[in-house]
């Protein structure tokens, strides 16, 4: 092929600083797949809407009813990876005679070894009493955590948090433990005990949907995001405890409607520092009325990142897919992007696909995402992901690539030979082969890649 000769032509006449090009040289670039296992079991109805790993298992929870075919298998279920089935944890979910659905997991240590705390909306867990929506599984058996929520109430837990050392849900409960209790409360490592006096609604109940533990340069707090006016006078829609009170988070982020909301939040430093992001729905920047779903906390001040999407952000995460950590956004946005983008530091864009087709058959829904180790897992109702091309039901990974190791090894055989240089120059002139960085590709890339290809595994 004329274009490799005349490569390798200016490789031999021209490298120069060879051992500076190799120790600048960057990753090998490749795909993101998609891990789609635990989601070829599918279910009838609901959704996924709660993700969590605990003791080497996959814990996912929601809505769903008969989960692979097994009508046991209903709002709660653990995935084995080796056997790659799920199976029920304990004797199950009992919903009573409401609705129920699972919203949040957090592995917390009691004092005899970690355990998982289940959170959401249901009657019981494993058959055990004053077990109403939050609940511990050590693996092996249920037990009630002493809430003590009304079991035919409509207490629900949405979101939990540790924060020096004590375990904090947060919900649309009025009580805990026999006293009342305003959409937050704290586990001291002895009792119960309710933080706020008062939390005031947009319309219709008050709910915490997300508690995160933040340090914006004023101290390590904890920060409580959802859909509310006000919490103990701080607010709209998210406040900070620091230890004995509620402060709002500056003063020009605000709710459109009734239905805007804060649902989740991440540190992330996108290059300028570290700096709190919440995403939700429906968000307005007071002095300048932008309307935004996500939004950025710098410490003195809120901008919008991306401004308005069409949708709900229930996910917002910081994930490395093999080219740096960024910020990935997942929700109800099927119009833009299949419910799944990234952050270029300008816009959104589509990820791997996103997620299509709802169970019912509308668009579909991601309601919870979690990072672990190089997979991102997105959660909710949808059938198939990667654009359609790859079935999955309610759960699946976006799985970063891998570097092999031997990053001349272009076209990933395990080896260095000629067919490397061929699957690199097809790459090259595609414009997919910007090896140094520099935003395009050039003969600069050439030099990186031989660079790589000489010094062989």
């Amino acid at each position: 092929m004329p274009h490799i000769r005349s490569a390798a032509m200016f490789i031999a006449g021209g490298l120069v600083g060879m051992g500076v090009l190799a120790g600048s040289a960057m990753a090998q670039p490749c795909d993101p797949t998609w891990v789609t296992d635990a989601g070829q079991a599918g279910f009838p109805t609901g959704y996924m809407g709660a993700i969590g790993m605990y003791q080497g298992r996959l814990f996912s929870g929601g809505s769903f009813n008969g989960l692979a075919g097994d009508p046991t298998l209903n709002y709660l279920a653990q995935y084995d990876f080796g056997t790659q089935t799920w199976s029920q944890v304990g004797s199950g979910i009992d919903m009573g005679i409401s609705n129920a659905f699972i919203t949040s997991f957090l592995e917390y240590d009691f004092g005899n070894g970690p355990e998982l705390v289940v959170g959401g909306f249901f009657f019981e867990a494993g058959g055990v009493t004053g077990t109403k929506s939050l609940a511990a599984w050590n693996g092996s058996s249920w037990r009630a955590l002493g809430t003590d929520f009304n079991p035919t109430g409509p207490e629900a837990v949405w979101s939990m948090a540790e924060w020096n050392g004590n375990l904090y849900i947060g919900g649309g409960f009025t009580t805990v433990a026999g006293q009342p209790a305003f959409g937050v409360a704290e586990w001291n490592g002895t009792q119960w005990r309710a933080i706020s006096s008062d939390i005031q609604p947009v319309g219709g109940s008050p709910v915490v949907f997300e508690l995160f533990v933040y340090d914006d340069g004023t101290g390590e707090k904890l920060y409580a995001g959802g859909r509310f006016t006000s919490l103990d006078a701080a607010g709209p829609m998210l406040a900070r405890w620091n230890g004995t009170s509620w402060e709002s988070v500056g003063t020009n982020l605000g709710g459109r409607t009734v239905n805007s909301d804060i649902q989740e939040m991440v540190a992330f430093d996108d290059g300028t520092g570290t700096a709190l992001y919440v995403g939700g729905f429906d968000m307005r920047l007071t002095d300048t009325l932008v309307r935004c779903n996500v939004a950025k906390w710098n410490g003195t001040t809120w901008t919008d990142v991306g401004g308005l999407l069409n949708g709900r952000v229930y996910g917002l995460e910081v994930f490395d897919a093999g080219d740096g950590e960024a910020l990935y956004v997942a929700g109800t946005q099927a119009a833009l992007f299949n419910s799944f983008a990234k952050w270029n530091g300008t816009s959104w864009t589509a990820a791997g696909g996103g997620v299509l087709t709802s169970i019912s058959g509308g668009n579909a829904s991601v309601y919870q995402t979690m990072v672990d180790g190089d997979r991102l897992w997105l959660a909710g109702n949808f059938t198939t992901v990667a654009g359609g091309t790859q079935a999955a039901t309610g759960i699946a990974a976006f799985e970063a690539c891998q570097d092999t190791g031997c990053p001349g090894d272009w076209d990933g055989s395990g080896g260095i030979d000629g067919d490397d240089i061929t699957a690199f120059f097809v790459d090259w002139q595609a414009g997919e082969a910007d090896i140094d960085g520099s935003g395009g590709t050039d003969g600069d890339d050439i030099t990186f890649f031989f660079v790589r290809w000489q010094a062989g595994c």
